[in-house]
């Protein structure tokens, strides 16, 4: 536990321990608001959007303009300020790319008791762990319960490192 806490669950600067900063300083270096995020947030401002992380996270995904991934959303079914779906974003990345990705799955504590292995290859259940945990280089597309986030190397390109969130599968690039 990162923060020491006291009898009424309150915590002060004070009750900080030297393990818990070092987890909060790491969790932060792992989500960056990076060049390339931040001219995608001003593109999608530019043009009244919100709701739009899967734009986002599809544009660096394929490595395209901002345009291009907001086109082949809204051509694939989405609308201007919602959300898109799992599958909508899939179609769109195979488009783009011409590869055909599938999405991984974590599994769940029936299938590890059964012996199944894990797809997305390590047991992490929230973002900030698959960062430290995960086998796989390179870019990766990570959807959360209500959300989408664009990792590469280990370091989440979002303006949420999404730690309260459980992952509900993943995208590797398609070799």
């Amino acid at each position: 536990m990162p923060f020491a806490q006291s009898r009424g669950g309150a915590t002060s600067p004070s009750q900080i321990t030297a393990e818990g900063m070092r987890e909060v300083l790491q969790q932060r270096r792992n989500t960056m608001f990076t060049k390339k995020f931040k001219a995608l947030q001003a593109i999608s401002e530019s043009m009244g959007e919100n709701n739009d992380c899967s734009v986002k996270a599809v544009a660096m995904f394929c490595n395209v303009r901002y345009t291009v991934a907001h086109a082949a959303l809204a051509k694939a079914g989405r609308r201007k300020g919602r959300g898109s779906t799992p599958d909508r974003i899939k179609t769109v990345v195979n488009s783009i790319t011409g590869k055909d990705h599938e999405y991984l799955y974590p599994l769940d504590a029936r299938q590890k008791a059964l012996g199944w292995t894990n797809s997305i290859g390590c047991d992490a259940k929230t973002p900030a762990t698959f960062v430290r945990k995960s086998p796989v280089k390179g870019g990766q597309l990570v959807i959360v319960n209500g959300h989408i986030i664009y990792m590469k190397d280990g370091i989440i390109h979002d303006h949420d490192s999404c730690n309260k969130r459980r992952i509900v599968m993943v995208m590797n690039h398609a070799e």
